[in-house]
């Protein structure tokens, strides 16, 4: 994957890594999702032995109902690698909750509100 070489040239101390999750949803699994990013960091990992990753779940998205499970499943799959996971989601409103939508858009993107979180 293009992304893997590009990131590995780079050789960056520290790198910060959204998992794809949100854009897999529903289509991938989060098996293949879960699968995937293991090779993404297994290569990381090779060519930067000194590589801080931390890994975080996409937004979340109001009212989802299979998503939660799985940021979950990613937060314990990022334990048992031993890789920090940045779990900003307790910063957010309930998904649940009409307040969720104050931080997103009609297209369950961060708005500037969601961002700022």
């Amino acid at each position: 994957m293009k992304i893997l070489t590009s990131l590995n040239k780079l050789n960056p101390d520290v790198l910060l890594f959204e998992a794809p999750m949100l854009k897999d949803n529903g289509i991938v699994g989060i098996s293949n999702t879960l699968s995937n990013l293991e090779k993404m960091i297994e290569s990381w990992q090779a060519a930067n032995k000194e590589l801080v990753l931390i890994v975080q779940p996409p937004i979340p998205l109001h009212a989802a109902i299979y998503y939660p499970g799985e940021a979950q499943q990613l937060q314990q799959f990022m334990g048992t690698k031993g890789i920090t996971y940045l779990n900003y989601w307790d910063n957010w409103p309930e998904i649940d909750s009409f307040e969720m939508k104050d931080y997103l858009t009609d297209d369950n993107k961060a708005n500037e509100e969601g961002f700022s979180v």
